[in-house]
């Protein structure tokens, strides 16, 4: 192999391994004259589909230019010792939250809370007369044919009773308006 060295170094090329990864990946740099470098991995394992994980983001940004200097070993350990702590904590936090669903399950509640957080409602949203909307729902209310769209004291939302005939306002253009007495 000595001998493609030289005639790639008369080509002005030069090939370095730069390092290993923890899974055993290494990676070189081909050096060529006037060029960026070329930087490639060489996988342990022959012939084999990706996997998440199989390269360390060190050394992918490394190969993608990202960074200029290769990571190091202790880069690369405490980068898996901040996983694996992350990765507990995570599985702490799940289960502290089974056990709070669980003991949240067993307890009675004692007025099921019904609409958005910010705006507690502790009723039944079926069968009201008016629309609600809380949060990103709509809840639609009741309609029966001949009813008008009245509150509870038998007004429209204009504040006027429902028995009186319903009269549009007249409209002017602005130009046009009366001068104000």
């Amino acid at each position: 192999m000595q001998w493609v060295r030289s005639i790639l170094n008369a080509f002005g090329k030069t090939r370095r391994l730069v390092g290993t990864d923890l899974h055993g990946n290494t990676y070189f740099e081909t050096i060529r004259e006037g060029k960026k470098p070329r930087r490639e991995l060489i996988t342990k394992i022959k012939h084999m589909e990706y996997t998440p994980g199989l390269i360390p983001i060190e050394w992918e940004a490394w190969i993608r230019g990202k960074r200029d200097d290769p990571p190091t070993h202790e880069e690369l350990l405490a980068e898996q010792s901040r996983v694996k702590t992350l990765k507990e904590r995570a599985r702490q936090v799940e289960e502290k939250d089974r056990e709070q669903q669980a003991l949240d399950s067993k307890s009675p509640q004692i007025a099921a809370q019904a609409g958005h957080a910010s705006a507690p409602l502790y009723e039944s949203l079926d069968n009201r007369s008016q629309p609600t909307s809380t949060g990103t729902t709509f809840q639609p209310g009741e309609w029966s044919p001949g009813s008008n769209v009245n509150d509870s004291a038998g007004r429209d939302s204009k504040g006027k009773d429902s028995e009186e005939a319903f009269e549009p306002e007249s409209w002017a253009p602005p130009g046009n308006q009366p001068p104000v007495k």
